[in-house]
Formats: C-alpha cells, sequence, structure tokens
C-alpha cells in the first residue's frame, strides 16, 4: 500500500500524519503523535516518521493482518500441530470447528475487540458449563496471544476477559449410586457386551479412557495385580490412538485383582481366543493387544461406551446417569465404607489427597457428621 508522511505541529509539538488510499481509493489518513516539542527535535521527529512510516507499510502489505479470527485460529493450529499432543490438536480442532469458526467467522482479526470476547464468553455460558467453556477457548486464546506477541494486533483483547458463571438450568447433572443401586445396575447389566468394563470401572473407580486403554501385558494374572498406566483416545472413526501415559503421573497406578475379577478376565482371554479362531482374517488387531473388545476384535470407542451406557439406562428405565458418575460413585462407596482420603486418592490415581477432598467433600461431609454425633454420645457435656 502506498503511503506518504509528512510531519505538522500541533500545540508545540510535532506529530507525524501518514496519507494512504483504502481498497475503495478512498483518502485516508492516519495520525500518530511524537511526544518531541517542536523546538530543537525537527530532526528526531523526520527519523520517527520514516520509521513509522516503513512499519505501518509493512503492516499494511502483511496478509495476516486482513485474516479473519477463524482464519487465523485454523492457521495457528496447523502451525502448532507438531509442537502439541495428538489429543490435545483433536480436540482443539473439535472444539473450533463446533464453536468457533462459524462465530467468528466475520471478524477480522486487526478489528477484533475484548467485547466481542466477552460477548462470545456469554454466548457460550447459556448452553455450556464453566469447565467446558475453558476447553472451548483454550485455543482462541492461544491463538490470539500468539498474534499479540508477533504483533500482528497491538492488544490482547482476551487478557482480562472473565468467563460468565453457568446458569443453574446448564449444569452437569451428577447421579451418585447408592450401594443399593449399584449392585442393581450391576445386576441388570450383567448380560450385556459392556458389563466387564462397567464392573472395572466402579471396582477400581477407573476413568473411561483407563479402562478402554487396558492391555493384556497390564494384567498380571500370577500376581493377580492390573496395571493402571494407557489411556485410549478415539481420534476418528478409522483411528485409535493408545497413549502411553494416564492424565497425571499419579493416575499411573497398580489395582489387586479380587477373586471374582481374576475368573472374569480369564473368561475374556479365553472368549477373545475363541473370537479369533471363529473370524479368522476377518478378526481386526491392533498394535497393542486390547482386553476390551467386541466380538469381531474391533475396540471400544469412549464416545461409543458412553452412548451405549445411557442407551442402557434409558432402555431399562434406570436412573440417568454420566458415564464418569461411576468413577465418582466407586471413591463416595469407599468413603462411607471408611477409607481414608490418602486410601481412596490412591485408588482414583488423583495427584494429591486435596484433590480427593474438594471432589469428594460430599462423602467426608457424612462420615463427619457420624463422627460427630458419636463422639457426642460418648462425651456428656
Amino acid at each position: 500500500m502506498e503511503a506518504r508522511g509528512t510531519l505538522a505541529k500541533h500545540r508545540d509539538m510535532w506529530r507525524i500524519i501518514i496519507t494512504y488510499y483504502d481498497q475503495d481509493g478512498k483518502r485516508r489518513q492516519k495520525t500518530y503523535s511524537t511526544g518531541l516539542s517542536v523546538t530543537g527535535n525537527k530532526r528526531k521527529a523526520e527519523q520517527m516518521m520514516k520509521e513509522r512510516l516503513s512499519e505501518f507499510e509493512q503492516e499494511s502489505t502483511d496478509p495476516k493482518k486482513e485474516m479473519t479470527v477463524s482464519e487465523w485460529v485454523e492457521y495457528y493450529l496447523d502451525r502448532k500441530k507438531m509442537e502439541i499432543r495428538n489429543i490435545s490438536y483433536y480436540r482443539y480442532c473439535t472444539n473450533y470447528n463446533k464453536y468457533i469458526k462459524d462465530y467468528f467467522k466475520n471478524i477480522k482479526l486487526k478489528d477484533l475487540e475484548s467485547l466481542d470476547i466477552d460477548a462470545f464468553y456469554k454466548h457460550l455460558s447459556q448452553s455450556l458449563g464453566q469447565s467446558t467453556i475453558r476447553l472451548i477457548i483454550t485455543p482462541l486464546k492461544q491463538a490470539i496471544k500468539y498474534a499479540y506477541t508477533i504483533k500482528i494486533i497491538k492488544t490482547n483483547p482476551c487478557r482480562d476477559v472473565q468467563i460468565y458463571k453457568s446458569s443453574p438450568k446448564v449444569k452437569q447433572h451428577k447421579h451418585v449410586y447408592t450401594q443399593d443401586e449399584i449392585n442393581n445396575l450391576l445386576q441388570a447389566i450383567k448380560n450385556e457386551k459392556i458389563y466387564p468394563i462397567i464392573l472395572l470401572t466402579v471396582l477400581y473407580g477407573l476413568r473411561r479412557e483407563e479402562a478402554l486403554g487396558l492391555l493384556w501385558d497390564d494384567i498380571d494374572f500370577e500376581n493377580r495385580l492390573i496395571y493402571i498406566r494407557h489411556s485410549l483416545i478415539k481420534m476418528n472413526h478409522c483411528k485409535a490412538e493408545l497413549r502411553e501415559y494416564c492424565k497425571t503421573d499419579s493416575s499411573i497406578r497398580i489395582c489387586t485383582m479380587t477373586e471374582n475379577v481374576y475368573h472374569l478376565l480369564k473368561q475374556i482371554k479365553i472368549l477373545q481366543e475363541t473370537n479369533k479362531q471363529k473370524f479368522k482374517d476377518k478378526y481386526i488387531y491392533y498394535e497393542h493387544d486390547y482386553v476390551f473388545t467386541k466380538y469381531n476384535g474391533s475396540i471400544y470407542a469412549p464416545n461409543g461406551l458412553t452412548c451405549s451406557f445411557n442407551h442402557f439406562l434409558k432402555k431399562n428405565n434406570l436412573p440417568v446417569a454420566r458415564f464418569h458418575d461411576l468413577r465418582h460413585t466407586a471413591a463416595t462407596l469407599l468413603f462411607e465404607s471408611g477409607m481414608t482420603a490418602k486410601q481412596v486418592q490412591h485408588q482414583l490415581g488423583h495427584s494429591n489427597a486435596s484433590t480427593t477432598i474438594d471432589v469428594y467433600i460430599h462423602a467426608l461431609d457424612e462420615r463427619n457428621k457420624e463422627t460427630a454425633l458419636a463422639m457426642d454420645e460418648i462425651i456428656k457435656i
């Protein structure tokens, strides 16, 4: 873009005026203060004008300046693809396509303001919880911060914008099963293909991806131990990825097999070998040898497992619950049976006991009430 710079006096100070023509051929001007007084500073002001004119021409010719916010986030994600984990990239792209792409498709990156970000957060808060919103906006915030860092934009409009509190109507429903309810559920689902997965999830408080990521190499029949050290992430319909680590270092843990679990896993192993012979070349093999597979060897997608679980609950008129509620149930029942926060922390693979307490404080509150009542009977005041 051709531009011309001139100096002008304004209240005994030099100021820079840059004249240029926009894309429609209209004459435009931009004015910048030099902060220099007129007396004795003309050469300095001229040098500042040359530098500012050069910056202006460079900014005007950078094609990234004309990108929309959506285009910029997509550009950023493509650039970061090789630097972040596959699962992070997959989730960023999923959230971008579902929530960010259409919303910001008509807003230029250079025109983005804090009010636009605030409006987007408010829009999300109408139907989503705060934790979900934080996941959605991560690629957006990172992309905008990067644009600011490399001086594509002059300010970071995301910096001081706060996420809206969720409306009570959109808070996720959490259902923690009682002892009777979980036993009824396990009895009802016993003849379903997903029963072994549900059982181990409840017994050991596994995360969904941890249960599906179990390999036969993780099963030590001789010492009757189960090693929790992988997570299965379903990337798309054609590819499954096994993450060679769990959520955190503390998520990697060892669980002891009960007698029932020992025999159940033995039965699953025998059934898999039988199915391999039955399906022959049609049996599906993966790089890793998974514990939980369908009859033809295909693995369960995490979201597919959740759908199967929800379908079973609905079909059998059982209380609505999230799959993750099975993990919450395991922790709560452990607390109610008298286990300490440290013991529950290890079983669930939390990084520290305070996390366990924060998440399952309701169970601790009930135990504390019982303790207080017991002491009240003992100590007469």
